[in-house]
């Protein structure tokens, strides 16, 4: 995984800092692999609940709320990046 792809998503950050792959965090999330893939490229508006909880459970309570957060900015700078290369 490269994270030049992904730019500052929080998730993706993660899970190359933590050495967990894509899949293995789906387990961890107990969501479906695709699920994991839709937030790295941004395609999902909130982190989702089982993401934080993933990572408070591996990292430490208060590390998936931080997450959350982290991931609401990097999609705002998404949106608005977008909206730049629509003028």
């Amino acid at each position: 995984m490269r994270n030049e792809e992904y730019g500052d998503n929080p998730l993706v950050q993660y899970l190359i800092r933590e050495g967990v792959t894509p899949g293995d965090f789906a387990i961890l999330a107990n969501v479906d692999h695709n699920k994991v893939y839709e937030v790295m490229h941004g395609r999902v508006r909130v982190l989702p609940e089982s993401f934080a909880d993933a990572v408070n459970e591996r990292s430490g309570p208060g590390t998936g709320a931080k997450m959350r957060e982290a991931y609401e900015y990097y999609r705002e700078d998404l949106r608005q990046s977008l909206q730049k290369a629509a003028r």
